[in-house]
């Protein structure tokens, strides 16, 4: 498993690289599709056994089978390949033989190179490696089209003695433009508008004539395409205007109209709104250069530092380092080299970045695909908007249906709980009623037929069972009428001897004829009267002073034995009583 991540990680890092790349050069769509057949099973499962981290697993395969399958699947599923380029060749020296390929895949193929080089060789990487690899097995590669091997050397070489920077701009300006003026381009884009009356196709064919005019140096020409293109641009509310009104001020000022030049950068720095902050960045440099040509380096110096602060407040980066490098210009000018070395310096750091410049424009570029794609996109999401709400919608009333029939049953449960809590206390109230009135008739009883005799002594004679039930009969009285049970540190002991028996027949009377052990048998006579005491609703004695009154020690161990023999707290018990008084 570890051979397979650290596989996944290699073959990925290395198409980000080449994504990247390819970006720069304009190949968007190839950038996105390189090399995705490293992803199947097929490519994938062998790249993991032979992953070795440092070269390419197919030639590990090589050499243990003698051929690569990897390799074989992969090369047929992708164009940027020189192999992908092999057909037969009858009549010629060999049976088969290189065909041309195109140059996107050609200037992809470098890329790749560049990539694997970077991937593989990581800081010891620089601009020579992939030259030198491809030189090493040059003279072997007699099938490749002579056409592909002159471009691909060519450019290869031209990474090795400029850098990648020279590189990139040369295959995406010329080698993959394949026009080094691209007047003719332009000047078809111009006349198919016009053919077709479509205001926005021949803006954009004005546009680019009067730039690549002004880089000929040809300015009246430049000047007659770029006024069609300003009147087309305010007609049609044509968007970015400034780039425009920028445009118009190079081809003025390289003329040397200063002040109409001026003028236009004017208008397109007040474009800010709806214009791309490069386009705005611009209009500053454009006008401080201007301002320069008239040796006003002071004002000149508060536009490029505006500007700077545009591109620093928008994170954009185009043309920043233009701006440094001529705010450096203009301190030197005004003899304060100091700040002009300071500038200079950080002009060098913005130039030496291997991304800032052309990725910034290579998103400005993208932004124009994405403007057109936005507004369907937007309609796609209020569709989706509207989907999720209705289902937030339908959510949210579930949860409350189910919350209305929680509470409802709670609610339901509570009076349930409510109505038996009631029921309890209606038949403990009857059942005093009932108690007291037997204990009355039992006592005038007891007084009629009471002897003179004294009470007979159990300790020393055999317990019959005659003699037991006296003994019990004594111990009840005792705990009904005098209430010996209140005292809190009554023992075995304390009763027996009041009986005047001892502590064996006394626990075994109470097993036998109230099943219950001497601790249950009085704590039973505390919640008796307990409940006798909550029951009379004039009765407001706090419940820790019945507690500590019947003789618990701890009004904890009082809640507890009334709540398991009554089935409610204390509190709640007599919360009961009260209510029951308020309905009668």
């Amino acid at each position: 498993m570890m051979k397979a991540w650290q596989h996944f990680k290699t073959i990925t890092t290395h198409k980000m690289w080449v994504m990247r790349y390819c970006f720069k050069i304009g190949l968007y769509w190839q950038g996105l599709t390189h090399d995705l057949s490293k992803y199947s099973p097929t490519e994938f499962l062998v790249g993991m056994k032979y992953y070795q981290g440092d070269r390419s697993p197919n030639n590990a395969e090589r050499e243990d089978n003698g051929m690569s399958k990897s390799w074989m699947h992969h090369k047929g599923r992708n164009k940027h390949h020189f192999e992908y380029w092999v057909d037969y060749a009858p009549g010629d020296e060999h049976i088969i033989n290189g065909v041309p390929m195109p140059r996107k895949y050609i200037a992809e193929m470098v890329m790749d190179r560049i990539s694997a080089s970077r991937n593989y060789l990581g800081d010891k990487y620089d601009q020579h490696q992939p030259l030198d690899y491809y030189l090493k097995g040059k003279e072997k590669l007699w099938f490749i089209h002579p056409k592909t091997k002159r471009d691909l050397e060519g450019l290869l070489r031209i990474l090795n003695d400029h850098g990648e920077e020279v590189l990139i701009s040369y295959i995406k300006n010329v080698y993959l433009k394949k026009d080094k003026a691209g007047i003719k381009y332009a000047l078809e884009s111009y006349e198919l508008g016009h053919r077709l009356n479509d205001p926005y196709i021949i803006y954009t064919g004005a546009i680019n004539t009067a730039y690549l005019y002004f880089l000929m140096k040809q300015n009246e020409e430049a000047i007659k395409y770029i006024h069609e293109a300003e009147k087309l641009m305010l007609e049609n509310d044509f968007y970015d205007q400034a780039h425009t009104y920028n445009l118009f001020g190079n081809i003025l000022c390289d003329s040397g109209e200063y002040v109409q030049a001026i003028e236009y950068y004017k208008k397109a720095m007040k474009d800010k709104q709806a214009a791309q902050t490069s386009s705005i960045v611009y209009a500053h440099l454009g006008y401080a250069r201007v301002l320069m040509k008239e040796k006003n380096y002071e004002e000149a110096i508060l536009l490029l530092k505006q500007g700077l602060a545009i591109s620093y407040a928008r994170a954009n980066a185009i043309h920043r380092n233009a701006l440094y490098e001529t705010l450096s210009t203009c301190y030197e000018q005004l003899h304060q080299y100091h700040n002009a070395l300071n500038y200079y310096k950080v002009f060098r750091l913005e130039n030496d970045s291997l991304f800032n410049k052309d990725k910034e424009r290579d998103l400005s570029e993208m932004r124009f695909k994405y403007d057109t794609e936005r507004q369907e996109n937007m309609i796609k999401q209020s569709k989706l908007d509207v989907m999720q709400k209705e289902q937030r919608i339908q959510q949210q009333t579930f949860i409350l249906i189910i919350i209305f029939i929680v509470l409802g049953l709670l609610y339901y449960l509570y009076q349930r709980k409510n109505k038996l809590y009631v029921s309890i206390v209606k038949q403990n109230q009857e059942a005093i009623k009932r108690e007291t009135e037997l204990n009355r008739r039992i006592r005038e009883l007891e007084q009629n037929g009471k002897s003179g005799n004294a009470p007979e002594k159990y300790a020393g004679s055999s317990l019959t069972d005659e003699k037991s039930l006296e003994l019990f009969r004594a111990l009840e009285r005792a705990m009904r009428e005098e209430k010996i049970y209140k005292d809190n540190s009554i023992t075995k002991d304390k009763i027996a001897d009041l009986l005047g028996t001892n502590r064996t027949y006394l626990s075994r009377i109470i097993n036998e004829q109230s099943k219950q052990s001497f601790t249950h048998y009085v704590n039973s006579f505390r919640i008796e009267e307990a409940i006798r005491l909550l029951s009379n609703p004039q009765n407001d004695t706090p419940l820790k002073a019945i507690s500590a009154d019947l003789g618990f020690n701890s009004i904890s161990t009082f809640y507890n034995l009334f709540q398991s023999v009554v089935g409610m707290t204390p509190s709640q018990y007599r919360n009961k009583v009260l209510e029951l008084q308020k309905q009668q």
